[in-house]
């Protein structure tokens, strides 16, 4: 769903000795540029949550080496609330 291309499935379909493309050189083209574009922006949106969780994120990585394995609930609570942290890094040493 994009306002250029519009509500369209744009299927490639492939069997063993066809290759056939339901659409133009020109539409294939406005896909990749669109991919592109949701790529950068997601590039985007991902590299500013990192840069802005990068502390709390690298605190994180810590308890990661000394747990090996957190579940999700732990990493949101974690992210969440930062000051827990410490916590789980000293129930690791116990």
């Amino acid at each position: 769903m994009d306002t250029e291309l519009g509500m369209v499935v744009y299927e490639e379909h492939q069997n063993d000795r066809t290759f056939f493309k339901p659409y133009s050189e020109i539409t294939a083209q406005k896909i990749d540029q669109k991919i592109k574009e949701y790529l950068e922006q997601a590039y985007k949106v991902a590299k500013k949550t990192i840069e802005k969780y990068k502390t709390t994120l690298t605190k994180v990585a810590k308890v990661l080496i000394e747990k090996e394995f957190i579940s999700g609930d732990e990493f949101v609570e974690m992210i969440d609330n930062p000051k827990i942290i410490k916590e789980y890094l000293e129930k690791e040493k116990l």
